[in-house]
């Protein structure tokens, strides 16, 4: 029996190889030969590869993304492209926002990619030292940074409105660009005092704060002795706490016996 050529039926995501005698498909027939008046012949066909282009937008595409497929892929999970000062919005294929390559590809195919801008935050210092606008990630979140310092006051935290009612942490999304405001608690300092054996008066006062006008101290008084005058830690002469002062207070009072 000769070999009759005849058309195979298209088979989507596969070319035709040729016929075979053999089910494991290593031994094609000879097109110059004869067959037998009847024999078994088996079909080959090889997978097609189908090419996947990507169209960042002046990004960059992730190397996880896979650059071939074929009609045996599975859905294949897409990875974000980067563009600076953007933020990745999507893929798509025909217009089609997709997540994931479907499976059953039996052609090449371009996919677009998306983006949205990035989200720009300006902070409200209320007073305090200066922070430079900054960008939220990809994830529409700030990296955590130092807060600013403000001279007597202590940094309690960002918040999201003017008033300083609602406070912002840094797992919170950014989902458009805003203005956060620092919120401050002012800070207060303790004064000591070494009495010496000595009294004090009570109107000398227990703490301050930077924003406090000056205390003129009172002296203190001690029986036999006459007051000299008050001295900090390193023995100078300390008889008020000016204006704009910072940090805790320690005064001890000097005597001298009366002859």
């Amino acid at each position: 029996m000769n070999i009759v050529n005849f058309d195979m039926e298209e088979r989507k995501g596969y070319t035709f190889v040729g016929w075979y005698v053999d089910e494991a498909r290593t031994l094609r027939i000879n097109p110059s030969g004869k067959l037998p008046e009847a024999m078994h012949l088996y079909d080959k066909w090889e997978l097609n590869q189908y090419t996947v282009e990507y169209d960042c937008r002046g990004g960059m595409n992730s190397r996880r993304n896979p650059k071939t497929v074929t009609i045996e892929s599975g859905p294949i999970q897409l990875f974000p492209a980067t563009r600076r000062d953007m933020v990745f919005d999507t893929w798509t294929l025909n217009g089609k926002r997709i997540k994931f390559l479907p499976e059953g590809i039996y052609e090449n195919i371009k996919l677009v990619a998306h983006y949205k801008p990035l989200n720009r935050v300006h902070f409200e210092v209320n007073g305090g030292a200066r922070v430079e606008d900054q960008i939220a990630n990809n994830q529409n979140l700030l990296k955590e940074f130092r807060p600013p310092v403000k001279i007597g006051c202590e940094f309690v935290c960002w918040c999201w409105d003017k008033e300083c009612t609602i406070p912002f942490s840094f797992d919170q999304a950014i989902t458009k660009s805003c203005t956060l405001y620092a919120r401050w608690n002012v800070s207060t300092y303790k004064v000591t005092y070494d009495l010496n054996g000595g009294m004090a008066s009570r109107t000398n006062p227990r703490s301050y704060t930077y924003f406090d006008s000056k205390y003129d101290l009172v002296p203190a008084r001690k029986k036999g002795y006459t007051f000299v005058g008050w001295r900090d830690n390193y023995g100078n002469k300390k008889n008020a706490i000016p204006k704009n002062s910072l940090g805790d207070k320690h005064f001890i009072a000097c005597f001298k016996k009366e002859e």
